[in-house]
Formats: C-alpha cells, sequence, structure tokens
C-alpha cells in the first residue's frame, strides 16, 4: 500500500499560516513585513498552482502597498488579480478588484480612469444584487466626483450610499457616507465663496 502523499496538505498548511500572518502584519500596520509575508505566500500559490490563492494575495498585496503609498505597485497587483479573477469567473473578486483599483487611480489623481473603474464595480454589484458592494461602489464613485468638483453629483451619490448602506445594515459605511457628504459640502461651500456664490444648496 502507497504511503500517503502529505506534500499537499504541507504546503496548504503552510501557505494559510501565512496567509493569517500577512493579515495580522497588515491589521497591526506593519505593511512592509504584511507585503514580505503576502509575497511569499504568492510565490508558494503561484507554485502549486493555487489561481485562487494567488488572487486572493494580489488583491491584500495591493491595499498594503495602497497604504504604504506605492500607488503603481497598488495597480499591478490589483490589475494582475483582476486578471485572474476573470480566468477563474469570480465575479465578487472582479468587483473588489476593479473597486480597489478605481480608488487607487482616484489616489494618483487619475480621476477618469478612477471613475471608469469604479463604474464597472459598480455594474458588478448590482449585477449580484448585493446591495453593501453596491453602496461602496456608489460611496466610492461620490468621493470621485467631489475631487472633480462636481459636487452636487457627489452629493447626489452620498444620498444614495446612505440610503444603500441603512438598506443593507451597513451602519459603518451610512457613518462614512454621512461624514463624506458633510466633507463635499464643505468644500462645495468654499468653492462658491471662491467664485462669490451664495451659501451652499441642499440637493
Amino acid at each position: 500500500m502507497a504511503a500517503p502523499n502529505t506534500e499537499r496538505g504541507g504546503w496548504v498548511e503552510e501557505s494559510h499560516d501565512l496567509f493569517r500572518e500577512g493579515l495580522d502584519f497588515a491589521s497591526q500596520g506593519h505593511f512592509e513585513k504584511a507585503v514580505d509575508t503576502l509575497t511569499h505566500y504568492q510565490k508558494l500559490c503561484v507554485k502549486h498552482g493555487d489561481k485562487k490563492g494567488e488572487g486572493k494575495a494580489l488583491r491584500n498585496l495591493g491595499v498594503c502597498f495602497q497604504e504604504l503609498k506605492q500607488y503603481k505597485k497598488a495597480i499591478e497587483c490589483f490589475s494582475r488579480g483582476l486578471s485572474i479573477a476573470r480566468e477563474l469567473g469570480d465575479v465578487k473578486a472582479e468587483g473588489k478588484a476593479l473597486q480597489n483599483m478605481g480608488a487607487t487611480y482616484e489616489s494618483l489623481g487619475q480621476y477618469d480612469l478612477s471613475v471608469r473603474h469604479q463604474e464597472m464595480g459598480l455594474a458588478i454589484a448590482q449585477q449580484r444584487g448585493n446591495r453593501k458592494a453596491e453602496g461602496i461602489a456608489t460611496e466610492n464613485l461620490a468621493v470621485v466626483y467631489s475631487s472633480l468638483g462636481q459636487f452636487k453629483k457627489s452629493v447626489r451619490l452620498h444620498e444614495r450610499a446612505v440610503a444603500m448602506a441603512q438598506a443593507s445594515g451597513d451602519h459603518e459605511g451610512e457613518h462614512l457616507a454621512q461624514q463624506n457628504m458633510e466633507v463635499t459640502y464643505d468644500q462645495w461651500d468654499k468653492y462658491k465663496k471662491a467664485m462669490g456664490v451664495g451659501p451652499k444648496e441642499k440637493v
């Protein structure tokens, strides 16, 4: 009788440990350590043909690079993760990758690309019927339009995001959208004063 093959079980256990360790480092704000650990995890996944694990590693690496303000590296990770998600037909991961890319492009000041990716992420959330994800994508778009100086459109999107967060029971998302909406109104006020226009109007 052949001896049981423990190789797969061994690397799977090792990879899971690495992934958890990487997330722990990230949650503690040790993003460089998280990058090292998650990169090791990613390489293990590639070696053993674990595409889903590789995509998960890339998504989390991208988030770490965002925190480190290494936006081009973040885009590269999210883009590769997006390709894997599409290859696997993982619509949920595809939507997350698109939203993450949109947020990173916004940080780079590339607002047209940001809007494009956020709108694609929003379409996927709507297709999946995921109200929470739809609310997050809507709020992300609101932030981009605020950065573009399109304050009226931004406020309307903030209001939609608040309503979606309330409908899905996402209290954190609701609070964030309300906070961001107030920031947008403040920016709108400053813009109007600079242009010699009166106080803000409620939409």
